[in-house]
């Protein structure tokens, strides 16, 4: 009996059209938010049980929607790049006056040197929130 209700309750746990990891023998681009959450890849929901914000995306064209915050969530469109196989790309958060932002740098595999390849500003807020 408890292993049926175990097994209902991982099923169940399940976004439909959740995000999946790209198997490690696929080529594959590594994601890392760096204090920034990653809402959505390609249109798919990332896991609510996921462990860190670590993920392996397919080469080419790639959306990605973060958040950033604790108690406060800034809200962001979605950041658009293409993904290189062997490359790391890690989203940060920066404000500047008062202007909140997510940054996406991107390192080649065996580099030590980023660059930025992507941004996007916070969403503005209606008055009355």
């Amino acid at each position: 009996m408890f292993a049926c209700f175990g097994l209902l309750l991982l099923a169940g746990c399940r976004y439909p059209n959740q995000f999946r990891n790209v198997a490690t023998y696929s080529p594959h681009a590594n994601l890392v938010g760096s204090h920034v959450k990653i809402v959505a890849i390609n249109g798919q929901p990332t896991s609510f049980w996921r462990c860190g914000e670590q993920f392996r995306v397919p080469p080419g064209h790639t959306a990605v929607n973060p958040i950033t915050g604790v108690w406060d969530f800034r809200d962001y469109p979605a950041l658009e790049f293409t993904a290189i196989a062997g490359y790391r790309y890690t989203l940060r958060r920066q404000v500047t006056n008062r202007c909140h932002g997510v940054l996406l740098w991107e390192r080649s595999r065996g580099e030590t040197d980023e660059r930025v390849v992507a941004q996007v500003e916070e969403t503005p807020r209606k008055l009355n929130e």
